[in-house]
């Protein structure tokens, strides 16, 4: 139990990713259409979302405030991404992934990702403010 919400830890979500014209690495010194790093953290940062969503109310969300990972290879545009993200810790609103990600040719990134939850509401209004 963490403040509230019944988080088990252990948990583990997966999801799929095509990798898209939107989403290569065009731009940024290479001339290839592979999986960018950015959007390989975007598909991390979701699937960890993801992972624990239906443990808290409407009124909560999840904020990325870390994340290292390695990536290890290129994938290229047209493959598909398997992100996976293994809930490891909860401590108190503090939450602690495990982080892998997978093309059709093996591992492609991994490393740890934390989160935070954060009332919706109060987070907004403090954005707000400054």
């Amino acid at each position: 139990m963490t403040n509230g919400f019944n988080i088990p830890e252990n948990i583990r979500y997966e999801m799929t990713w095509e990798v898209k014209e939107q989403h290569v690495a065009k731009g940024v010194g290479l001339d290839v259409e592979v999986l960018s790093t950015p959007h390989l953290v975007y598909f991390i940062e979701i699937t960890a979302h993801e992972t624990i969503k239906k443990y808290i109310p409407e009124t909560h969300t999840t904020v990325g405030v870390r994340i290292c990972i390695d990536h290890l290879k290129a994938t290229p545009k047209g493959d598909y991404i398997k992100t996976i993200a293994t809930l490891t810790s909860v401590e108190g609103k503090r939450l602690i992934f495990k982080v892998e990600a997978y093309d059709s040719d093996g591992l492609v990134a991994k490393g740890e990702h934390i989160r935070y939850i954060v009332n919706k509401e109060k987070f907004k209004n403090k954005i707000l403010k400054t």
